[in-house]
Order: structure tokens, then C-alpha cells, then sequence
């Protein structure tokens, strides 16, 4: 837009000085109320703290407009939170992916992460079925939803926690089925992302 250069996804004037709007910051400090985000000045939309995830990472919503619709400038950058796993929806909503062929699971769609298998559970826990262990994660079960597989066996953990095709035994089933461990000790249900 207008004389604004882009360069490593952040637009800034070339033509301003330090520490203005859309400049870059002046050792880190920008004019007035405007905060530096990613080395440029923006306007203070205010910050806000991801409670859904497991670690304290930091967005700022600058309050800036991005230019295509289906985008949010979070930390300074303007996403696609229709298809961003890193920011799904929002600011800071992680998708939990399994990166497997055709196609991957967990994935950001239209704005939201979709099933996502929940970390791998030994046999040996007792929890029979996915309803059970979707439960005890505080989500619910979505049979076959996972490229057509309600849960997941294996003799590795590891295997399990990446959902790797390999070594991993995918079974369709209803969620309140008991899981077909097939001699596997670990396993994995298929579930809704919060």
C-alpha cells in the first residue's frame, strides 16, 4: 500500500523517521504511545496472555488493519488465521499437528484446529475406550475423524506421539467401542481440539 516497502512479511515507510508510525524502532523505543513490534512502531492495541496453551507465549494485537480479510496482524505480522496452525482463529492458537500424508491431521480449518489425536496413553492406564480418554483430556471424541481413524495402537510410544504410519495400527470405530489393542501397549483417540 502507498510507499510502504515490505521485507521479511513487515511493511514499514522507507521515507519516515526513527520511531514513527510504520518506522522502524529507534533502539527499540517508539514516539509516543506507539510500541515497537518485530523491530517496527505500531499502534498499542493492547497485549494479551495465551491461557491455552501449555507455555506463556505473548502476542500483541496492534489494533492495525490488515489487507485481506481473512487476516490478523499478530506481533506485527499479518496472518491468515483461517488456515495459520501457529494461529488459528486467533492470536496465538496452536494447532496440534500430526504432520502424516494425504492429509496431515489436526490442521487449521477455516479458523479452527481440527481432531487431533491426544498424546499417546499405555494399555496398562486401564482407559478402555476414546470417549474415556478424550474425557480425561477434557475434550470429547470424533469418531473416524482422524483421516478415518477413531484411534491409533502401537508397540512405541514415540510412534504414537507423532502418529507415525509406520508401526502405528489405525482402527474406525465408535467412541465408546473398546480399542482394539492388537498386542500394542500404547494408543491414541481421536478428539476435538479446545
Amino acid at each position: 500500500m502507498g510507499d510502504l516497502v515490505c521485507e521479511n512479511d513487515l511493511c514499514t515507510d522507507p521515507n519516515c523517521m526513527f520511531g514513527e508510525l510504520a518506522c522502524e524502532c529507534n533502539m527499540g523505543l517508539c514516539l509516543g504511545d506507539l510500541v515497537c513490534v518485530g523491530g517496527v512502531c505500531l499502534e498499542d492495541g493492547g497485549t494479551t496472555t495465551d491461557t491455552t496453551s501449555t507455555d506463556t507465549d505473548t502476542t500483541t494485537d496492534t489494533g492495525m488493519e490488515c489487507p485481506n480479510p481473512n487476516e490478523m496482524m499478530c506481533d506485527g505480522v499479518c496472518v491468515d488465521v483461517v488456515e495459520n496452525n501457529a494461529n488459528c482463529g486467533g492470536c496465538g492458537v496452536v494447532c496440534k499437528v500430526y504432520d502424516v500424508p494425504n492429509p496431515d491431521i489436526g490442521t487449521c480449518v477455516d479458523g479452527a484446529c481440527s481432531p487431533t489425536f491426544t498424546d499417546c496413553v499405555a494399555k496398562a492406564d486401564g482407559l478402555v475406550n476414546c470417549d474415556q480418554i478424550c474425557g480425561a483430556v477434557g475434550t470429547v471424541c470424533v469418531e473416524e475423524g482422524c483421516n478415518g481413524d477413531t484411534s491409533i495402537t502401537t508397540s512405541s510410544p514415540l510412534a504414537c506421539d507423532t502418529a507415525n504410519p509406520a508401526g502405528v495400527d489405525g482402527t474406525p470405530q465408535f467412541c465408546g467401542t473398546a480399542i482394539p489393542w492388537n498386542g500394542n501397549l500404547y494408543g491414541a483417540c481421536c478428539c476435538e481440539q479446545n
